[in-house]
């Protein structure tokens, strides 16, 4: 048909025409016509010997008619990646279906990896990648079996010759049960004070060879630089990552810091933990508000103060380590703070003069300086809470240059390492709740929303990603993502580098310039956030993070996380914390909070 139609505009255009009547056909004219019928005729002939069909173009309603809907189709072409070049996923947000390309980057992968961290930047030494209690490249040399089944001790005759050093800050393996306490002094060579009660006499011990009290370091993450390239094309998101640049690949922000391109980035492997330097220790983490119905009572004669209703306020506190400031009393206002001489679960005694007081609601804290105090990312201690966003981005920064706490665009980039090499959003179904699940009840009863755990449950897994989730009410779970432990659970931890008005997220990866409520120095993500509570359903199309635009998913469709928000200007938090249950996730964000706000459940993460 088509041939049809092109040899009659032939005839029309070249055919015969008379000059006047009784002339000559202009020969030239049908010399041409003739070469063009058999032309056309010569192409059919092909055509129909060879079974196909010479089609004309669709008209523009037919095109918008056979445009791919994709919701049963996988991306219109998935390149192939050679191996260990290129990974990465396509997510089709209609029906939340995901497509991975390439294999494992293990030259990436694998290199995500915990070290103790020097101020100035500088790796000390890695930690053994299957347990961070030793060093890596180095097993225990000191080894012996308990002698006496001391509470609180680990002893053998003679076997601990060496400088404190040697022994405080690493920690004890008893090889019988399995179980681990740090090293807190050396008594003599004969005996050594720990952390937790653990040994009966006979049990063989090693002690290892790490020291992560914070004396040669903090303990960190170590995260390589990579590229990474996104793009949207009709409800597909795609996400790639290489550790070298290709076409079309940027170098992710997180590693442009400080305007200045950076080979490697550095997260807390714990919570973030408070170096007091007035009195130059590592303290605990405490916070226990002020409630009618969780209510203290203060004995002078003993200066003991004991909670009437919680069941363990103070079990993270460490007699002659932590110090406590106390408000909100009539009798026994503590501002500068008391000393703990001992403690039990629902009961310590200090150092200062106490007034016999019943029933009081008070607030209870650890001693803070906001302005002289380091965040610090050592194991055994409880992390502390109660402070600002910005009360945490000042004591990180007190560390030293280019220290802060965790950042927008390094939140980014780990959330981006887990969704290419888990290829699903449900975090909880692919590492685990963690610390998620408990009831409100519980914890409330427990400390009144306070830290539970001290940091390094996880020391017993490294760098592997893992997690324990023993239940409401009983301790030691957690997660962690390839050696960030709890990264999401356990308490909400601040995102700095990001600020929210009206739904419009500025970010910034200048630690100088950040602050809050604020667009200066900040650049606008150039999308308009949810302005509705819920699960999220569909992100931002968009290259730097991963932020919801619309909710209506569920606890295990879609990106099944849950997205908090508020109008006017909002600060960032991250990850939920232990009564969060199916909200939590690697990307539950909380955009609801003020920049004024303390919370005895939130908590930061110091990073480099």
């Amino acid at each position: 048909t088509a041939l049809s139609w092109i040899y009659w505009a032939a005839v029309r255009i070249f055919g015969r025409r008379r000059y006047n009547r009784g002339r000559e056909i202009n020969k030239m004219k049908l010399f041409f016509l003739s070469v063009l019928t058999m032309l056309l005729f010569s192409l059919c002939g092909q055509a129909l010997a060879s079974g196909n069909i010479i089609e004309r173009g669709a008209t523009n309603t037919e095109t918008v008619a056979q445009t791919r809907d994709d919701i049963w189709l996988t991306p219109a072409s998935i390149p192939y990646f050679p191996a260990d070049e290129i990974q990465g996923l396509y997510r089709n947000e209609r029906n939340d279906t995901y497509s991975s390309v390439g294999d494992l980057l293990v030259s990436l992968y694998s290199n995500i990896k915990r070290c103790i961290l020097a101020d100035n930047g500088t790796v000390v030494y890695y930690l053994d990648p299957t347990s961070s209690y030793n060093r890596e490249g180095v097993l225990p040399s000191v080894s012996g079996t308990d002698d006496a089944g001391t509470a609180y001790k680990v002893s053998d005759a003679n076997v601990f010759t060496g400088p404190a050093s040697d022994y405080v800050g690493h920690y004890v393996h008893n090889k019988t049960d399995d179980t681990y306490s740090m090293i807190t002094a050396k008594d003599s060579d004969s005996v050594l004070s720990i952390q937790d009660d653990i040994f009966d006499i006979d049990d063989t011990f090693e002690i290892c060879t790490a020291v992560l009290n914070g004396d040669d370091g903090q303990v960190m993450v170590e995260i390589p630089a990579f590229y990474h390239k996104y793009s949207y094309e009709n409800g597909w998101h795609e996400w790639l990552i290489s550790k070298e640049r290709h076409a079309g690949f940027e170098l992710h922000h997180a590693f442009q810091k400080n305007g200045a391109n950076v080979t490697a980035r550095y997260i807390g492997a714990y919570e973030g933990v408070l170096y007091d330097t007035s009195k130059g220790k590592y303290v605990n983490g405490l916070c226990l508000p002020s409630h009618i119905y969780y209510t203290m009572s203060f004995n002078g004669t003993t200066n003991t103060i004991t909670s009437n209703h919680l069941d363990y306020p103070f079990s993270n506190l460490e007699a002659g380590v932590d110090t406590i400031v106390i408000s909100g009393t009539q009798l026994n206002e503590k501002p500068l703070g008391c000393g703990v001489t001992s403690v039990t679960d629902t009961s310590i005694t200090v150092d200062c003069d106490l007034e016999d007081e019943l029933d009081v609601p008070c607030l209870i804290m650890t001693q803070i300086d906001w302005e002289n105090d380091v965040l610090s990312s050592v194991a055994g201690k409880a992390p502390i809470t109660c402070g600002t966003r910005a009360q945490f981005r000042t004591i990180a920064a007190n560390r030293d240059l280019d220290w802060r706490q965790q950042d927008y665009d390094l939140i980014s980039a780990i959330q981006l390492l887990y969704l290419v090499e888990y290829e699903n959003w449900y975090s909880q179904s692919e590492i685990g709740a963690g610390l998620t699940d408990w009831t409100g009840t519980d914890w409330s009863h427990w400390n009144n929303f306070g830290a539970i755990e001290k940091t390094g449950l996880s020391n017993i897994i490294g760098n592997a990603t893992g997690n324990v989730s023993n239940g409401s009410g009983v301790e030691e779970s957690y997660m962690s993502y390839r050696g960030i432990e709890n990264f999401y659970g356990h308490l909400w931890k601040w995102v700095d580098g990001i600020n929210i008005y009206e739904h419009v997220p500025y970010v910034c990866n200048n630690d100088v310039d950040f602050a809050d409520d604020t667009m200066i120095n900040y650049t606008s993500l150039g999308v308009t956030l949810s302005d509705s509570n819920g699960w999220q359903k569909t992100l931002a199309q968009i290259s730097r993070g991963f932020l919801p635009v619309s909710v209506g998913g569920s606890s295990s469709t879609y990106i099944t996380d849950y997205y908090w928000q508020d109008t006017g200007w909002r600060v960032v938090g991250l990850g939920g914390c232990a009564n969060d249950d199916t909200n939590a996730g690697i990307a539950y964000w909380n955009l609801l909070g003020a920049s004024s706000g303390a919370y005895s459940y939130a908590t930061g993460r110091l990073c480099y």
